[in-house]
């Protein structure tokens, strides 16, 4: 819960603050790069578990995280210049804080499966689900609120000071979280992963993801971009956020007896087919404002 408080002040208003110092499409994709790029640490992360520890590592990454996030809020108070050099310090600075969160979580479905029982593990996930949702439901619609429409990037400070305490705090929790001793590997680690390459269902899935992956972040990034010059204010961005967890609250239940009913291969490609289809409606965004938020919605 701690995790999604920090991700809504950081991650879903950090297209915003780039906007606000001045930065194109062309930054908000080197952006999604940098991010996405970012992932590819959790390969050496996962190295470092059996090594420092679970709780060690997460903890060692969440503080490692308050120094760039402080220099974030340097570049806020510090506004946009003629040559763009805040654009490109904020983005070098994502990255690095992408770098240090991936490397953290790295750690964090492994220490839920030291602290849950298989039988419990899916009632656990329900219930983590639901209570993250309802922090991404109220949160956003108070930063909503604060923003504005037409935000300056020194709005953006609060924010990220709130996220070096919140980085602080999941610091403290964290290191409270048990974990039992890492089992002795009987092989080396870069050649286990080599070997669960060789599994045909997972390197199957392995190609779906970067498939997936890839799509995504061609496409995510710039809905930002679309809806600004289509005249919609910054506020209604954050509030979407709102939106999204309203409607993943609604509907997760429903969503659990089709995997139930059908699996959850079925109910995967279910929601990719529909997930294609609503791509066309971006052939069809409306010009009235009031009309341009409710499509969005």
């Amino acid at each position: 819960m701690v995790f999604a408080c920090n991700g809504a002040v950081i991650w879903s208003v950090i297209s915003l603050f780039l906007l606000s110092l001045g930065a194109t499409p062309f930054h908000l994709g080197l952006l999604e790069t940098g991010s996405r790029g970012g992932m590819a640490v959790r390969l050496l992360a996962a190295h470092l578990l059996s090594r420092i520890g679970k709780v060690r590592l997460m903890v060692l990454c969440r503080t490692a995280m308050l120094l760039p996030v402080a220099f974030l809020a340097t570049l806020a108070l510090r506004g946009s210049d003629d040559g763009g050099t805040s654009i490109w310090l904020a983005l070098a600075v994502m990255v690095v804080v992408t770098v240090f969160s991936q490397a953290g979580n790295t750690a964090w479905w492994p220490l839920v499966q030291d602290n849950t029982t298989k039988t419990g593990l899916g009632g656990f996930l329900s219930r983590m689900h639901i209570r993250q949702r309802s922090i991404d439901l109220v949160l956003p619609l108070v930063i909503g609120w604060y923003l504005g429409t037409d935000p300056s990037s020194r709005h953006f400070a609060p924010l990220f000071a709130l996220s070096i305490g919140a980085n602080l705090l999941a610091s403290f929790i964290v290191r409270k979280i048990s974990e039992p001793a890492a089992p002795v590997a009987d092989s080396h680690y870069w050649r286990r992963l080599v070997d669960a390459a060789r599994l045909p269902a997972l390197r199957r899935y392995g190609l779906f993801a970067i498939a997936y992956g890839l799509v995504t972040a061609a496409i995510l990034p710039f809905w930002v971009v679309v809806l600004t010059d289509a005249g919609m204010g910054a506020v209604y961005f954050v509030w979407m956020t709102s939106v999204s967890a309203f409607g993943q609250i609604v509907a997760l239940p429903g969503w659990g007896r089709l995997i139930d009913a059908h699996g959850s291969r079925s109910t995967l490609s279910l929601a990719l087919v529909s997930k294609g289809f609503l791509g066309l409606a971006w052939l069809a965004i409306p010009a009235d404002p009031l009309l341009l938020v409710l499509w969005a919605t």
